[in-house]
């Protein structure tokens, strides 16, 4: 072999070797920034959790407030329902007495005439 192409076989081996290496290094410089971006992603996450968490923590009193409330509001709702149903009843029942006190006027007014006609008649 002639001893230019031993050296052109030797440069071909290192720039294979240099561009390997490059490969090598870019490659973990990749994976580095996507480590450090996932990181950074992780502790955002992290983060806003917990601060959610937080929020949630300190919504427990007025879910307890309103939970209380709507009780009350349900156990006065049984008690309007329960009277609504009374007045309705004793609605129905005045309307009953209101119609047979008209019935009652209806036929004395029918007997008032029938006795001004009997009186006028003698």
């Amino acid at each position: 072999m002639s001893a230019f192409l031993i050296i052109l076989i030797a440069v071909a081996v290192v720039l294979l070797v240099v561009a390997a290496v490059a490969l090598i290094r870019r490659s973990r410089a990749r994976k580095d920034a996507a480590r450090k971006r996932l990181h950074e992603e992780e502790r955002a996450h992290k983060s806003e959790a917990d601060a959610k968490s937080e929020r949630a923590r300190n919504l427990a009193p007025e879910v307890d407030r309103h939970a209380e409330q709507a009780e009350v509001h349900e156990r006065e709702a049984e008690k309007h329902a329960v009277a609504a149903k009374e007045a309705r009843e004793a609605e129905e029942k005045a309307r009953g007495r209101q119609r047979v006190a008209g019935e009652a006027a209806a036929r004395h007014d029918e007997e008032a005439a029938t006795r001004r006609t009997e009186r006028e008649e003698l």
